[in-house]
């Protein structure tokens, strides 16, 4: 593979590898269709046209999702469990969020997952199981603090959130974080019941 696809950038600088390959993902149409316009091969347009179906529905997800991003969820409470020693790797964090307006989370339940974006953290997308719904207006997440994203997740949210404990109830963060939704998404394993 490429420079950009390779393990160690992949995991170092994950948003190089995303942006060049979206870069390129726009840029090959383009260069197709200067290619098939020069007859360089006698083909013409319509080499292009079977490609272009097939990108369509990579980039309209890239549209929506960035249209999505503009807005935020109104996080309405924070509480953390401590890691081993008091630190954030290891921690668990509960976020509640009012659920977002439309008709995508009218239906939504536990087991489902949603797409989580953090601008602050990172401008990527992260997927997290629901854990509840069982109110009309709140949907949770319980998040384990075990990678980069989640250990910063829990450092910059989850900073001032009260700790668990007996009594302890969430309740928001005293600083706004912007936090994005895109959900929910039913599992794999729901799709056919």
């Amino acid at each position: 593979g490429g420079l950009m696809a390779r393990k160690s950038v992949r995991r170092s600088c994950f948003s190089w590898f995303r942006i060049t390959h979206q870069f390129m993902a726009a840029c090959w149409p383009v260069l197709l269709l200067i290619h098939g316009s020069n007859n360089w091969l006698g083909l013409g347009v319509p080499l292009m046209l079977p490609f272009l179906v097939c990108l369509l529905p990579y980039w309209l997800d890239v549209l929506f999702r960035w249209r999505r991003r503009m807005g935020h969820a109104e996080l309405v409470g924070v509480m953390v469990r401590d890691g081993p020693g008091g630190n954030a790797k290891g921690s668990l964090i509960r976020l509640d969020f009012r659920k977002p307006s439309g008709w995508r989370w009218r239906n939504s339940r536990a087991g489902m997952y949603a797409r989580m974006c953090v601008p602050e953290i990172s401008q990527e997308w992260h997927d997290f199981t629901i854990c509840s719904c069982s109110r009309k207006d709140t949907v949770s997440f319980m998040i384990e603090a075990v990678g980069d994203f989640t250990t910063k997740l829990v450092e910059v949210v989850g900073k001032d959130a009260p700790r668990v404990g007996r009594g302890v109830k969430p309740r928001p963060p005293p600083r706004r974080i912007r936090i994005c939704l895109d959900g929910p998404i039913s599992a794999p394993f729901e799709a056919g019941s």
